[in-house]
């Protein structure tokens, strides 16, 4: 379910993400991706696969 729900919301294979804050608890996480700004608990960023890419 929430990875339906991370797709839904833009988060797909080979898409670039940008970590533009994180608050001071750690908990929500804002990232930037596809022109637009999400912001997840820290919980469900734990669920995505990254890689390092450089631009």
């Amino acid at each position: 379910e929430l990875r339906r729900r991370l797709m839904d919301m833009g988060l797909t294979r080979n898409t670039i993400v940008t970590v533009q804050q994180i608050a001071p608890l750690g908990d929500p996480v804002e990232l930037t991706l596809r022109g637009y700004k999400l912001s997840l608990r820290k919980s469900e960023a734990a669920n995505i696969m990254v890689k390092e890419a450089s631009l």
